[in-house]
């Protein structure tokens, strides 16, 4: 008999980390196996810079010569 996976069996607490988008940042409470996931305020996606304050203030450097 096949065992369904669910989500909850891929995230990882210690790697996995969550920031809430708004002009009025605050932290998001999550929590996962008694452990709460940990709050940033900007991270990078697709070569972006997403921040928590809804800006796109911040460049990144790709460490192109």
């Amino acid at each position: 008999m096949r065992e369904r996976l669910k989500l909850d069996d891929f995230i990882n607490v210690e790697k996995s980390k969550v920031t809430g988008i708004s002009r009025q940042p605050s932290p998001i409470r999550i929590i996962r196996d008694q452990k709460q996931l940990e709050n940033v305020e900007y991270f990078n996606c697709l070569s972006s810079m997403i921040t928590n304050d809804a800006t796109c203030a911040r460049e990144i450097n790709p460490g192109l010569p």
